[in-house]
């Protein structure tokens, strides 16, 4: 779920409270009632656990239910809103939610629903033996189970499922929904502790153990998906793969007393390895063990003492080849100011206070820039429309707009000015100096509205929708727009720029959707469109079926799906120890402003009319 656009709406974190927001006088109350089955075979589950968490303005309600030895449950006194449903029983996986879309309904004032069917696969299990090269087992090596077809870069990666060898070698993972997984093992590893570099002779070439995929191999685009079912319990062993390692040195130049400092090394390949991070010595030494041949990038960031601000700076890359690399020579790079002021394209007033900027960076390095210590930047903007960020870390930037107000769903970015010149689509450069931004709203965002199809033309429920942008326009990535279809098929995809686009529906969720590779791979599957200003178009749009291959090979769309997903950002923070850590924050969860969707990202109110799922 992709979290950059240019304005956006922000929906609050739905609350685990059952503590209920009261309910205004005259307002009739909810009730939901049905029954949890298991699929195939529908015989009644019983002890599952229904949750309502209220979405929107209805996100401190809650309320749960257990179903009975019948598989029955009922939840009473429910305020209308808003909800989406959470299903949970030990040993079982909701069967109906797919690639982590979740169910979603809306109660109306009064209105009872009698005959919900939630249904659940029995959970799935991958176990296995992890192996030298010498065939003996392997502890303490870390396994995960990632899906094939979500975005599962190493930059990224979101598993569905870890765990770690035991002194036998041994590893289990349960609780898998059904699907296609690749399955990934991580021998332990001291790279990412802090040493100070020591004084022998290190010319020999080391070998090491790495990241390797199933059935074996350190290349990402060599993986195997691997297939399993409902309730089954596959066999998965395979040995770790072994590299050639060399050693990276330098020096911090330019440092000042007091500061804390480290650097980051980072594969520039999407399937390469995590080299963590370094302290730099107190004569600005550092240095890198273990690193395989590649193109690296390297950052420093740099702690000042005693306000514990932090910044950040990106240096050239590094090329490790065939033996050490040394004399990397790293100069620290202030961080700089951004300002500016809002304005609307006609005028119109509005409350300038109800917004927030947020910095994307299209370097992986960098994500969301941080500053003010461990938080990411953003700036609240003021009442008379202007807004401020210190500190911001080297790097090349867009502009991104948070809001907690409805009424600005149908709002876009029309400028960003720096200059004289309008970089919203190519960014701008922050590098230690000041930059006052001029940024122009419009609220006459065009509509793409219609209905997602299947090949009888018959209506498809809860599609995936996506607009994409011309490909011109694609490393924005505000101008990309998602919805969920409701039950009828339809969706509503609002808030969108001028332009050309074309609208993709799939049955299961693409996570990496923005991914030039498969986009590609489905040209000719979606429906252009273009659209004027303020303009509304309706559509018919069809879907592209779980049932059918997806394009190209495994190969291939291991490789597609190997690619960003800017949905999620990394970040650096000073941990308590001390310690300069990573971290990846999706920032459509990331309090106080947890899903930045504006224009629409996911239609919560995706009512049941026909109680199934």
């Amino acid at each position: 779920m992709k979290y950059c656009l240019t304005v956006l709406f922000v929906i609050m974190l739905a609350g685990t409270s059952t503590a209920q927001t009261p309910v205004p006088k005259g307002v009739a109350k909810c009730t939901l009632q049905g029954k949890v089955i298991q699929d195939p075979g529908e015989q009644p589950l019983k002890k599952a656990n229904i949750q309502l968490m209220g979405q929107g303005q209805d996100g401190g309600s809650s309320y749960s239910a257990t179903t009975d030895a019948e598989g029955y449950f009922k939840i009473e006194d429910v305020k209308p809103g808003r909800y989406s449903i959470l299903l949970e029983r030990a040993g079982f996986v909701d069967a109906d939610k797919r690639g982590g879309r979740k169910k979603s309904l809306v109660l109306e004032p009064g209105r009872e629903i009698k005959d919900l069917v939630l249904r659940m696969h029995a959970a799935a299990v991958v176990t296995g033996k992890i192996l030298d090269s010498d065939g003996d087992p392997m502890p303490n090596v870390a396994v995960s189970v990632s899906r094939y077809g979500s975005t599962s870069s190493r930059r990224n990666f979101q598993a569905n499922g870890y765990g770690s060898t035991n002194d036998l070698g041994e590893y289990r993972i349960g609780g898998l929904s059904p699907g296609r997984y690749l399955i990934t093992a991580a021998a332990p590893s001291s790279l990412s502790q802090t040493s100070q570099p020591e004084k022998k002779d290190v010319s020999k070439e080391e070998t090491i153990y790495t990241t390797t995929y199933y059935p074996g191999t350190a290349d990402k685009s060599q993986a195997v998906p691997v297939e399993i079912h409902a309730g089954e319990e596959v066999p998965i062993n395979f040995g770790l793969a072994t590299t050639r390692a060399f050693r990276v040195r330098g020096t911090v130049v330019k440092l000042s007393p007091g500061n804390f400092a480290s650097v980051m090394l980072r594969s520039r390949g999407d399937t390469g390895p995590e080299m963590g991070m370094k302290t730099v010595g107190t004569d600005g030494s550092f240095e890198f063990r273990g690193v395989p041949p590649g193109s690296y990038t390297v950052t420093l960031m740099v702690v000042s003492v005693p306000d514990m601000r932090m910044a950040n700076s990106s240096q050239p890359p590094i090329e490790v080849s065939n033996g050490d690399v040394d004399g990397v020579h790293i100069e620290p790079v202030p961080g700089g100011e951004v300002r500016g002021h809002f304005r609307m394209d006609k005028s119109q007033k509005i409350d300038w206070s109800q917004l927030r900027v947020f910095l994307s960076s299209d370097e992986e390095e960098v994500g969301l820039a941080v500053t003010e210590g461990s938080r990411p930047t953003f700036a609240q903007v003021k009442n008379d429309g202007s807004f401020e960020m210190k500190n911001v870390p080297s790097g090349t930037y867009r502009v991104i707009i948070g809001s907690s107000s409805e009424t600005l769903r149908d709002y876009f970015t029309k400028s960003v000015n720096l200059g004289g010149k309008d970089v919203a689509d190519s960014g701008f450069t922050v590098s230690g100096a000041t930059y006052s931004l001029d940024v122009m709203l419009s609220a006459q965002g065009g509509t793409i509205e219609g209905t997602v199809l299947d090949n009888a033309d018959l209506a498809v429920a809860y599609a995936t929708v996506v607009s994409v942008p011309s490909a011109e326009h694609r490393k924005r990535p505000d101008l990309y727009q998602q919805d969920t279809a409701d039950q009828h098929g339809h969706f509503s995809l609002r808030g969108l720029n001028p332009g050309e686009y074309t609208v993709l529906a799939w049955e299961d969720p693409e996570d990496n959707y923005r991914d030039p590779e498969l986009l590609k791979s489905y040209e000719g599957r979606g429906q252009g469109v273009r659209l004027d200003e303020g303009e509304r178009k309706s559509i018919s749009v069809k879907v592209i079926s779980s049932s059918v291959e997806q394009p190209g090979d495994f190969a291939h769309a291991i490789r597609a799906n190997a690619k960003q997903d800017l949905s999620l950002r990394t970040c650096t923070f000073l941990h308590a120890s001390g310690d300069l850590c990573r971290a990846n924050f999706e920032v459509r969860t990331l309090e106080p402003f947890p899903h930045l969707a504006f224009p629409h990202f996911e239609r919560p109110e995706n009512a049941l009319e026909n109680n199934q799922f």
